[in-house]
């Protein structure tokens, strides 16, 4: 009777979850993401859903930004389109990312997520790991790993899911 118990109690908690996998719809998330379709998180999305084609991704070809994840996120989303971040749109993406690099990480350095999307981005481009900056924000991000494992968003706050999954 117990286990019963047990695992009516563990349905009731999970089978509302599972009924949101159930409902999920490629088309309709296709359809917000086209209608958000100038954001470089939703260029990587459609991609990711198999988007024969992205509409307007002409935004990715003048980027222009005042931190490494604004150049990190638009690099991610054109590598996402199979495309180079060297020559897509009218300037080479990649040392506009680079010069956020001081002192072995990449960013504000109150922050991680900076230095783990600098790292993604780097690398989807094809910069090999023996590259200082590679290597440098590769030992920097291991170094800030917290106690219990994660990673979080910046170097001083909790562990967050999010940023552990894309550090890892």
């Amino acid at each position: 009777m117990r286990k019963f118990i047990i695992f009516l109690i563990l349905g009731a908690i999970f089978l509302p979850s599972f009924s949101i996998l159930a409902s999920f719809n490629a088309g309709t998330t296709k359809e917000y993401l086209v209608a958000h379709a100038n954001s470089p998180w939703s260029t990587m999305a459609l991609a990711a859903l198999g988007a024969s084609s992205v509409p307007s991704d002409d935004y990715l070809k003048s980027v222009s930004g005042s931190s490494a994840i604004e150049y990190a996120a638009p690099i991610l989303a054109i590598t996402s389109l199979n495309q180079d971040p060297r020559s897509f749109g009218n300037k080479d993406y990649i040392p506009e990312l680079k010069k956020y690099y001081v002192n072995d990480q990449i960013g504000d350095i109150a922050n991680i997520n900076d230095d783990i999307f600098g790292l993604l981005a780097l690398v989807s481009a094809g910069i090999p790991t023996s590259d200082s900056v590679v290597a440098g924000a590769k030992n920097y991000i291991r170094a800030n790993q917290q106690a219990n494992g994660g990673w979080g968003f910046s170097v001083s706050g909790g562990t967050d899911s999010n940023m552990t999954a894309a550090a890892i």
